[in-house]
């Protein structure tokens, strides 16, 4: 399903991101493996040129990280699907935001995430007027099926746009999705 307004384009579609295959990807990396197993936020790679099957990370990738791992406490582990010594960043010379792509394992904990995410929009944009934000989280909707949603738009929009999404067709779960302002 894709929503384009004159204002943003939104992107809800199945995902082939699942838990077993981003860990399927780390089985020579044993540490790191159960890292990820026990984390219920991953960072994780975007596709940077898909010619050459090269992935990376975005350059916002650390603050986004430090932000998330300073909200989350255990057992909410926060981790980035890669070792250090294979971490590829990214920069685009634009003035668009563009967040690293983000796999939630627990669903409920989406629109946290997505209300972290905005305070980090809002306090890197804290200085400038307007602003567009890219954003990709993966996750499994209510009926179990791996999901990803794509937002390009606004980032003063980002946090009601994708929240509201996620609440009215249930995406993060079958039941009721608290909002951060419920905790």
């Amino acid at each position: 399903m894709a929503t384009h307004d004159s204002e943003y384009s939104l992107q809800v579609e199945e995902s082939s991101l699942t838990m077993a295959s981003l860990l399927a990807s780390f089985d020579d990396e044993p540490d790191l493996r159960s890292s990820l197993q026990a984390a219920k936020i991953v960072i994780v790679p975007t596709v940077v040129d898909a010619e050459n099957e090269i992935e990376a990370f975005p350059h916002t990738t650390r603050e986004v990280y430090q932000h998330l791992k300073a909200e989350f406490n255990e057992p909410f582990a926060v981790e980035a699907a890669v070792s250090e010594e294979d971490y590829k960043e990214f920069e685009y010379r634009s003035e668009i935001i563009i967040l690293p792509a983000i796999f939630v394992a627990t669903n409920v904990l989406l629109p946290i995430v997505v209300g972290i995410l905005s305070a980090y929009i809002y306090d890197r944009l804290r200085h400038l007027d307007g602003g567009t934000v890219e954003s990709t989280l993966h996750f499994k909707d209510g009926k179990g099926k791996p999901t990803s949603l794509e937002y390009k738009g606004p980032a003063a929009s980002y946090e009601r746009i994708v929240t509201q999404l996620i609440q009215d067709r249930k995406l993060a779960s079958g039941e009721d999705v608290p909002s951060r302002n419920d905790e």
